[in-house]
C-alpha cells in the first residue's frame, strides 16, 4: 500500500503540476494533517485486523461501523440529519453485516462470537479512523479543490506510514515488492486515486455521513463478485442483507436528490 501511495503521488503529480498546481489552502492544512494521521491509523488497524481474523469479518465491520461513527462526529460539528437519513444509514449498516455472514454461520451465537474476536476490535478501530479522516476531508475540500487535495492525501499517507513500513527489517522485502509487483501497484494506485477523488467530489455535494455510507456499498459489490467469480453461495441471509443495503441507500438518495 505504501508503494501504491508513492506511485500515485508521483504519477498524478506530473499531471497536476502543469495544470492546476499543488497549492494547499492554508485553511485546509489542519484538516489535512488530522486526516493523514487518521488514514495511517486506518491502514495499520485494518492490517492488524486481517492478521487476526478473516477478510469477510474485518472489512464489513470496518466499513459498516464507520457511518454510525461519522454521524456522531458530524453532529458534533453541527450537521443534522433528518430521521429518514439516519434510518437509511442504520438499514445500510445492518445490511453490511448480514452480507458478511456465512450462510452456515449465521445464528445469534455465531454473530456474538464474531464480534468478540480480536480482529473485530481492530476493525472497529479502523472504522473510528475512517470516520475521523472522512470528516476532516469534508472540511479540507471546502477550501482546496478535490482534484488538488487528493495529491496531498497520497502524500500524507506516504509520509505518515513511513515509520511503520520502512523499518530496517522490512527494507529488503519492500524493495523486492516493487520489483516483483510494480504493474499491480501502478494499477492499484490509479484505481485508488480515481475512487478517492470521486469521494472527495461527493463530499462537496451531500452530507459526509451519506458519503461514508455509500462507500460501504463495496461490501455488496464484493458479495456479488464472490458469487459470480468464486461461486460462493448467496442464500437468504445475504439476500436480506443486500435488500437492507439497497433500501437504506434508496432512502439516502431520495434525501440527497
Amino acid at each position: 500500500m505504501w508503494w501504491m501511495y508513492f506511485v500515485g503521488m508521483i504519477g498524478y503529480g506530473f499531471i497536476l503540476l502543469p495544470t492546476l498546481g499543488i497549492y494547499l489552502a492554508t485553511a485546509s492544512v489542519l484538516p489535512f494533517l488530522v486526516s493523514s494521521v487518521a488514514e495511517a491509523g486506518y491502514v495499520i488497524t485494518l492490517a492488524k485486523g486481517y492478521e487476526q481474523s478473516d477478510l469477510t469479518l474485518v472489512y464489513p465491520i470496518s466499513r459498516g461501523a464507520a457511518p454510525i461513527l461519522t454521524v456522531i462526529w458530524a453532529a458534533l460539528f453541527g450537521e443534522r440529519l433528518p430521521l429518514l437519513g439516519i434510518f437509511g444509514i442504520l438499514l445500510a449498516v445492518a445490511g453490511v453485516y448480514l452480507l458478511s455472514l456465512s450462510e452456515t454461520k449465521s445464528t445469534p451465537a455465531d454473530v456474538r462470537k464474531s464480534l468478540l474476536r480480536r480482529g473485530s476490535t481492530w476493525a472497529l478501530g479502523s472504522a473510528l479512523f475512517i470516520s475521523i479522516y472522512s470528516v476532516s476531508d469534508n472540511f479540507a475540500v471546502v477550501w482546496t479543490p478535490p482534484a488538488v487535495y487528493i495529491w496531498w492525501v497520497f502524500l500524507g499517507n506516504m509520509v505518515f506510514l513511513m515509520p511503520f513500513v520502512w523499518q530496517r527489517s522490512r527494507r529488503k522485502s519492500n524493495v523486492s515488492e516493487i520489483k516483483s509487483s510494480w504493474s499491480k501497484i501502478c494499477f492499484a494506485g490509479a484505481g485508488s486515486l480515481v475512487s478517492y477523488l470521486a469521494v472527495l467530489f461527493a463530499l462537496r455535494l451531500t452530507s459526509v455521513s451519506y458519503v461514508v455510507t455509500g462507500r460501504a456499498l463495496s461490501v455488496l459489490f464484493a458479495a456479488v463478485f464472490g458469487v459470480v467469480l468464486l461461486k460462493e453461495r448467496f442464500g437468504p441471509m445475504r439476500i436480506l442483507g443486500a435488500a437492507l443495503m439497497i433500501l437504506g441507500m434508496t432512502a439516502i438518495t431520495i434525501l440527497g436528490s
